[in-house]
């Protein structure tokens, strides 16, 4: 550049009422869903550690594991999906040795699926949140800010978790 080079110039332009409501309105939108996709990241790391027909049939292991655990005396007749996974795990076996398996299977079921139900309600809570503060906010600034507040807070909690 030397002296008679003139730099990018800039025209300002008033915005209308309507005009700033619905900008407002589409960088909430496109926040918000960026928080969602955020969020997704983050739990997509525990789902893909499973193929999709396991993460299908985790409410029917739970509810069996929950009714295995709560029985006295358990027998195989009430979880007949985990009595197939232990058949398939662990090969044939007389009852005694199936309801055993049954049992530690449905102990490990419920540790899994308590874990998972703490992961899935802390994202679900940091979404809502998110989310509100977005929609609360009074300008651009706010809504990013925001928005970033929501990303930090998830990574922190994916580094915490070692997701």
């Amino acid at each position: 550049m030397n002296e008679t080079d003139v730099g990018p110039t800039y025209e300002v332009v008033a915005l209308t009422a309507d005009e700033v409501v619905a900008a407002l309105g589409t960088r909430r939108a496109s926040a918000m869903a960026e928080i969602v996709r955020h969020i997704d990241v983050i739990t997509e790391s525990a789902l893909t550690a499973y193929p999709r027909a396991e993460v299908e049939s985790w409410s029917i292991q739970k509810a069996e594991a929950e009714a295995v655990l709560a029985a006295d005396p358990p027998t195989l007749a009430m979880a007949p999906f985990l009595v197939g996974v232990c058949e398939a795990q662990f090969g044939p076996a007389d009852d005694a040795t199936r309801l055993a398996q049954l049992v530690e299977k449905a102990q490990a079921v419920k540790a899994n699926a308590d874990a998972w139900g703490a992961m899935a309600a802390y994202v679900n809570g940091l979404r809502a949140r998110t989310q509100l503060a977005i929609l609360g906010a009074g300008d651009i600034a706010g809504i990013d800010a925001a928005l970033a507040a929501g990303v930090s807070e998830g990574e922190a909690f994916r580094a915490q978790q070692e997701l």
